[in-house]
């Protein structure tokens, strides 16, 4: 059974707690006070969560992370408040953050490796929109970005702006990036972490659900009733998989996201981004020998992923390669160090009165 966190609230109360008590690897099932919290502490604690997520939760819930992310949860949901973007805890203090966007799977928990190497700024994530079926999911690349930047306005995040994705979240950092470039914003820095080659999809809405549900229970080693939601779903509450306050329709809206997610990416067109740009690449897209490049190369000469991505990038677009899967293309050291490094250099070289 799983004692680890496995949603958007688990994951950032877990944060909270590590920087609060000052160690690391808490379970959802740790009791606060056993960790060596205290009463003062505690109250300090509900403060903040009552600060990052718009909810007063009882005193009694805030023993264990599972029943305090329960009860913040089921508050959020009771009052129809609305995603927006956050700081992740643990994350840095530079006056420039980091834009780190959601996954395919609508929910940003980030490698805690990433997170405790020193990037040197805070992290501001951005989870998809309709996860706690307060609102409808977004179904289009184009709608994600209008909404994504509005939000980041209204909580104070300006430019220059540095963003980041990985994989399909990396096409909706590119759009980002251009909607800004386009409408006159500075963008200092886009981070592409191995964007898919992106074109037709032909797969149908509910088959994706489906599959996605399939996914999970295959990951949690339960049975996947493929007409019979209800029993996969409590089977994975059973196996620890997924928490105990997770409904039908809640399980079933992640994975509905998943699938407008994954879409939404393969079926948009990009449009040029002239600006700064790094692309990282993994060996899974046939990646050089050579761990640094750039798109000035003759197209004739490029791996075919580098030529599909030279039609949307500027020549000058670095081009940094590793040795390793694409679904680890964010969680090696080796990149911790280069999005670090390339950042840094970015906001040197960028023309602006910002300090980095």
């Amino acid at each position: 059974m799983s004692r680890w966190h496995r949603d958007h609230y688990e994951w950032l109360l877990s944060l909270m707690w590590e920087d609060l008590l000052g160690i690391g690897g808490i379970s959802v099932r740790d009791n606060f006070f056993d960790l060596g919290g205290t009463m003062q502490s505690h109250e300090v604690m509900i403060q903040e969560v009552q600060r990052r997520f718009d909810v007063l939760p009882a005193d009694e819930s805030a023993a264990t992370i599972e029943a305090l992310a329960f009860d913040v949860r089921t508050r959020r949901h009771s009052q129809g408040i609305k995603q927006k973007p956050f700081v992740v805890p643990g994350s840095g203090t530079a006056s420039i953050p980091l834009i780190y966007i959601h996954g395919v799977a609508g929910e940003p928990m980030l490698d805690p490796e990433l997170l405790r190497f020193d990037m040197g700024r805070p992290i501001v994530s951005i989870r998809s929109i309709g996860m706690d079926l307060e609102e409808s999911p977004l179904t289009t690349i184009d709608a994600m970005v209008e909404r994504y930047i509005i939000d980041l306005m209204e909580v104070g995040v300006d430019e220059p702006y540095v963003i980041a994705g990985s994989s399909a979240s990396a096409v909706i950092a590119l759009a980002m990036a251009q909607w800004l470039e386009e409408h006159g914003k500075e963008v200092a820095y886009a981070g592409l972490l191995e964007p898919p080659l992106i074109g037709e999809y032909s797969n149908q809405l509910q088959e994706d659900i489906a599959h996605r549900l399939r996914e999970l229970c295959l990951v949690g080693d339960v049975e996947f009733h493929a007409d019979q939601s209800e029993i996969s779903v409590q089977a994975l509450k059973d196996a620890g998989e997924i928490p105990h306050g997770y409904t039908t329709d809640l399980v079933l809206r992640h994975a509905e996201v998943f699938a407008h997610n994954a879409r939404a990416a393969y079926l948009h067109t990009p449009r040029r981004f002239s600006g700064h740009a790094v692309l990282y690449e993994s060996r899974e897209f046939g990646c050089g020998p050579e761990p640094l490049g750039s798109l000035k190369a003759q197209r004739e000469t490029m791996q075919p992923y580098e030529q599909f991505w030279s039609q949307y990038l500027s020549p000058r677009t670095l081009v940094r390669r590793q040795n390793c899967e694409h679904r680890r293309i964010d969680g090696t050291r080796l990149i911790r160090t280069w999005l670090r490094d390339d950042i840094n250099e970015a906001l040197r070289s960028f023309s602006s009165p910002f300090s980095s």
